[in-house]
Parts: C-alpha cells; sequence; structure tokens
C-alpha cells in the first residue's frame, strides 16, 4: 500500500512539476509592445516619435497590443493614453480617421461658441486682429477632435485634417491669436 502511495505521490508531482515547467517557459517568452513614451490626448495624431518598443512576457501582453511603431505612425488617439502606457487596438482611430498622404492634423485655438462636431468639414478664419489685416481662410478643414482649452475657459481646442499645402496659411491664422471655425460643405 505505501508504495502504491508513493507511485500516485510521485506521478501527481511530476505532473505538476511539467506543468509548472509549461507555465515558467511561456512566461520567459517574451514579446515586443508598444507604449507611450509622452501622454497623448485624444486627437493627437501619433509618431513613431511617440512610442518606445518594450519587451514583456508573452503571457502579459494584451491580444491587441500595438508591436511596432509604424503601426502608430500617422494614427489618431481615439483615448489618452498616459506616458508607459500600453498601446492596443481600442486607443486608436479607426481607418477613416488616419490621415491620408498629402494631409496633416493640426490643433488650434477656436471660440467656445463655434458648434462644431467631430466629422465636420469647416473653415477656419482669422478673428479680426483690430489692426486691418485682411483675414486668412483656410477652407475644407475635417474635424478630427473637439476638446476644452486647460488655459482658456472661452476656448476650445479643434484637431483638423487639412491639406500639406495649407500649412503655411494655418500658421498665418495662428499669428492672429483665436481662430472662428465656420461650418462648410463637406
Amino acid at each position: 500500500m505505501a508504495l502504491g502511495v508513493a507511485l500516485v505521490t510521485m506521478v501527481v508531482v511530476a505532473t505538476g512539476l511539467h506543468r509548472l515547467d509549461g507555465a515558467r517557459r511561456a512566461y520567459e517568452q517574451q514579446g515586443a509592445i508598444v507604449v507611450a513614451a509622452v501622454d497623448v490626448a485624444i486627437g493627437d495624431v501619433l509618431s513613431a516619435a511617440d512610442v518606445r518598443v518594450v519587451h514583456v512576457p508573452e503571457a502579459a501582453r494584451p491580444r491587441d497590443a500595438i508591436v511596432t511603431p509604424e503601426q502608430v505612425a500617422g494614427v489618431v488617439a481615439r483615448m489618452p493614453i498616459v506616458t508607459g502606457g500600453v498601446i492596443t487596438q481600442r486607443h486608436l482611430a479607426s481607418d477613416a480617421l488616419v490621415l491620408p498622404g498629402g494631409t496633416r492634423a493640426v490643433t488650434v485655438s477656436a471660440a467656445a461658441g463655434d458648434v462644431v462636431v467631430v466629422g465636420s468639414t469647416v473653415d477656419l478664419i482669422a478673428s479680426a486682429d483690430g489692426f486691418g489685416a485682411t483675414p486668412e481662410l483656410v477652407s475644407g478643414a475635417v474635424v478630427l477632435a473637439v476638446r476644452a482649452a486647460e488655459t482658456w475657459d472661452d476656448a476650445l481646442l479643434v484637431t483638423v485634417r487639412v491639406r500639406d499645402t495649407q500649412l503655411a496659411a494655418i500658421a498665418r491664422l495662428v499669428a492672429h491669436g483665436r481662430v472662428v471655425l465656420a461650418n462648410a460643405p463637406a
């Protein structure tokens, strides 16, 4: 009887050790994931410089984790990501919001009274600066994100997609200060 108990104990211990060894090997296998190198806000367009690759045990890697910086380049964040936070598919906007070639995402300060909806097309106009300058106009910008400015109670930060050729005009608009957004036909 003692021999039978010893054999059963030996089989149970050997099976347990085999399982533990398999779990240890699975934990030791490392896989790459992408984490935020900086704090990322909703609507920010990510670049490879905004992220870094770290290696974690395969068992700890989220199923939808991003694994290369190239997967996030030019993609819009759909939720905030803190520095060091793992970036997964749910953090990124759908392909509909990925910037096509020849376009950029730019964030401008706009009056809080402007009615702006994500996905709408707007024209950007420099607000009057009191110096008689002809206002600049950038037309056909697509709204990617809208959030309240942290420093002004009466301002919105609006991220829009514009053509590369409009960047100089955007810079002149911003130099005027506040920007007025006018809803435009798509």
